[in-house]
């Protein structure tokens, strides 16, 4: 059997596979708690009645590093760690989990899937920025994006959904949850995302800003009347911004109900829809053709009025087919390592 392990910073997710069928056996998800290794340890500890021969778990960000599916060594968790302030919401979090998980199952292969790998091979011209070029070159800096699993998934879904080969389609896939993006995908390969060097780019999210002016950032950090320090900006940015720095929610559950009576919320909510709409369009405009937009994530497959709304401000793509489908990063981490 395959154990799949998708952890967040406060939610514990883990499906466990029949080889070689991928039939689901079990799964189990959590998610608002308070204390996440206690959490951990009660539930490695129920796994213990199962033998797991292969282990697969979501890493967010694997850097210039890894893009592969690629098999956990001591080697690996120590680059893994010099990468965690590319995603300090998520790769802390998945660390603890893979410690946790070769505590529990010694004697098992353990194989990190990385978020970042569906996009390794954008477009220079899409994957680098317009700053020195040695920044490219020397370090690395360059669009990474993010969800690259889900995103994947939904390309794998949606040529089931419409009979076709992936090859063969051209898509715009729309992962909407606490973090959201959105991906243009060419003839079955993904040629550009919204999100980049980290998690905070692209639209606005639950507690992250999205595309920001550069110069907003020297203005907060340089100008000594916000009083903001390096790390306080960070927190800013990754904790206080988003939906939440606009309405004081970060639940989009929350600001669905709230934005008939609730001008902040309503505010919250056009913001979120208008640049989904943005992207969309600028993306449609690269791709030329369409064979679907798929939604996906927990609000992009949630309630209606979300992708209602969306769609309402895209007459031209009326005819595009909509898909909207629960996201299944753990099924995608099982195909991708199963013959490992």
């Amino acid at each position: 059997m395959i154990l799949i392990f998708n952890i967040g910073s406060t939610s514990i997710k883990y499906k466990i596979f029949e080889k070689p069928s991928l039939r689901v056996v079990e799964s189990f998800s959590v998610s608002g708690f308070s204390k996440f290794e206690t959490q951990l340890a009660s539930l490695f500890e129920s796994l213990k009645t199962y033998s797991f021969g292969l282990i697969g778990h979501r890493v967010v960000h694997g850097g210039s590093v890894y893009h592969q599916p690629t098999l956990i060594t001591e080697s690996t968790l120590k680059t893994l760690a010099h990468l965690q302030h590319l995603a300090p919401l998520h790769n802390p979090f998945n660390l603890k989990g893979i410690h946790f998980a070769r505590t529990a199952f010694p004697k098992a292969k353990h194989v990190a899937v990385f978020d970042t790998g569906f996009f390794h091979n954008l477009p220079q011209y899409a994957q680098q920025y317009a700053i020195p070029a040695c920044f490219y070159e020397k370090y690395g800096i360059k669009k990474f994006g993010f969800h690259g699993i889900s995103h994947e998934y939904a390309l794998f879904a949606a040529a089931e959904r419409l009979h076709k080969k992936i090859k063969d389609l051209n898509l715009i896939t729309c992962h909407l949850g606490g973090g959201s993006s959105i991906t243009a995908i060419k003839k079955g390969v993904a040629i550009d995302t919204s999100m980049g060097f980290t998690p905070l780019d692209g639209i606005p999210m639950g507690t992250r800003p999205g595309s920001l002016d550069p110069g907003i950032i020297l203005e907060l950090l340089m100008n000594k009347q916000y009083k903001l320090s390096a790390e306080k900006l960070f927190y800013l940015l990754n904790h206080s911004s988003g939906l939440k720095g606009i309405c004081g929610k970060d639940d989009f559950r929350e600001i669905l109900a709230l934005r008939t009576t609730n001008k902040s919320a309503h505010l919250a909510f056009d913001m979120f829809i208008y640049h989904i709409q943005k992207q969309i369009g600028a993306f449609y405009a690269v791709l030329g053709s369409l064979s679907a937009i798929v939604f996906t994530g927990s609000i992009g497959s949630g309630k209606s009025a979300t992708r209602n709304a969306v769609m309402k401000g895209l007459p031209f793509l009326r005819k595009i087919p909509v898909i909207s489908l629960q996201a299944n990063e753990e099924y995608m981490i099982a195909k991708k390592i199963i013959d490992i």
